[in-house]
C-alpha cells in the first residue's frame, strides 16, 4: 500500500502506543502472572489429589482453586471454568450430586457465551452434566445432551 515516510511514520506511532499501553499498568501484569502460577500450582495439586483417590484434600484445593481464579481472573476466565468444572466433577465422584449440578450448569452456560456452542470445553462440559443425570438415573434429562455431543 503505502511507502516510504508515511509507513515508517505509522509503524512508529502503533509502537510507541504499544509502548504506552504496555506500561500503563505493570504491576497488574505481575500480578496476574504471579495469580496465573499460583492458580496452574493449585490446579495441579487438585489434579493429585484426585488421581490418588483422595477426593476429600482435592474438593478442598478445588474451592481454593475457584476462589482464587474468579477473584483473580472473574467469572468467565478458563481458569475459572476449569476450576468450577474440576469441583464439580468431585462433588459427582462423592455423590455429592445437589452441589455438583448447579456448578456443571453455571459452567456450561459461561462456556456456551465464551467458547460458542461446537468448542470441545463446552462439549466436555455438556457430557460432564449429561454424565451427573445419569448417575442420578436422570435418562430423559441426559439423553438430549449425549445426543447433541454426538451430533456436534
Amino acid at each position: 500500500m503505502f511507502r516510504g515516510r508515511t509507513e515508517r511514520g505509522s509503524c512508529r506511532m502503533v509502537a510507541a502506543l504499544f509502548a504506552l499501553l504496555w506500561s500503563i499498568s505493570p504491576g497488574s501484569r505481575a500480578q496476574d502472572v504471579d495469580s496465573r502460577q499460583a492458580w496452574n500450582e493449585l490446579n495441579s495439586r487438585v489434579v493429585a489429589a484426585y488421581q490418588a483417590g483422595k477426593y476429600a484434600g482435592a474438593t478442598t484445593l478445588a474451592q481454593e482453586a475457584l476462589e482464587l481464579a474468579r477473584r483473580s481472573f472473574g467469572d468467565e476466565d478458563p481458569a475459572t471454568l476449569t476450576s468450577m468444572n474440576n469441583l464439580a466433577r468431585l462433588y459427582r465422584s462423592q455423590g455429592r450430586y445437589g452441589e455438583a449440578e448447579p456448578l456443571f450448569v453455571k459452567c456450561l452456560e459461561a462456556t456456551r457465551r465464551v467458547l460458542g456452542e461446537e468448542h470441545p470445553d463446552t462439549l466436555t462440559s455438556i457430557n460432564s452434566l449429561a454424565m451427573l443425570y445419569s448417575y442420578q438415573g436422570g435418562y430423559g434429562e441426559a439423553e438430549p445432551l449425549y445426543v447433541k455431543c454426538l451430533e456436534t
